[in-house]
């Protein structure tokens, strides 16, 4: 599926559910700003919600997409309506993939960027995924979560995951009068309930 420049608000989370295998979800880039505007999936301020929630299916790709989460830090730090500017919590991951039996494996998320979110991609049980050239940045610091955060889901344990070339952006809010304040609610990485080795 092929989204082409521009904009696509959504008021619900796309599901992918088990009998939907072998997708690809792919824009024509995730710029936004001076440089021109690529693919862009939006959501309202205040949302709790995923952007794309992937239930047992196994082997998705989604590449080139801009993941925007209202209008957070786009408002002017002296604007009394600044509060309502609140981005979106992404729910357990704008990009959530849940393995369930024997499906959930073998995903791919690449060439990506997160705006205004407070937990960008969730996996849950899943395993062989790759995630790799991610960047993160403008985390809202109103709730707690993890950028990327990796768990188990039940009794399926994660496992075979590889993150590659990412940049994870810990920017105050917008709101903060000193540039070197960071957020102090969001982990860039939430590893749980996993025995992890690094090599």
């Amino acid at each position: 599926v092929y989204f082409p420049s521009g904009t696509y608000r959504i008021t619900g989370k796309l599901t992918l559910s088990d009998t939907q295998n072998c997708i690809i979800l792919e824009g024509c880039g995730a710029d936004t700003g001076h440089n021109g505007e690529g693919s862009t999936i939006y959501q309202y301020d205040g949302v709790d919600t995923e952007f794309i929630e992937i239930n047992g299916a196994d082997s998705i790709t989604i590449r080139h997409l801009l993941f925007r989460g209202g209008t957070f830090w786009d408002v002017d730090p002296n604007d009394s309506n600044q509060n309502q500017d609140l981005g979106t919590t992404g729910g357990n991951g704008a990009i959530t993939a849940y393995r369930t039996g024997n499906g959930g494996n073998g995903h791919l998320f690449e060439h990506l960027r997160f705006l205004g979110i407070t937990n960008s991609i969730g996996l849950y049980g899943t395993g062989q995924c790759t995630i790799r050239n991610i960047i993160v940045q403008q985390v809202p610091n109103t709730n707690d979560g993890a950028c990327i955060k990796l768990d188990q889901n039940g009794s399926n344990r994660i496992d075979q995951v590889r993150i590659d070339g990412c940049v994870i952006d810990g920017s105050p809010y917008p709101g903060q009068t000193s540039g070197y304040t960071s957020n102090a609610r969001v982990r860039g990485l939430g590893l749980y309930n996993e025995m992890v080795q690094f090599l």
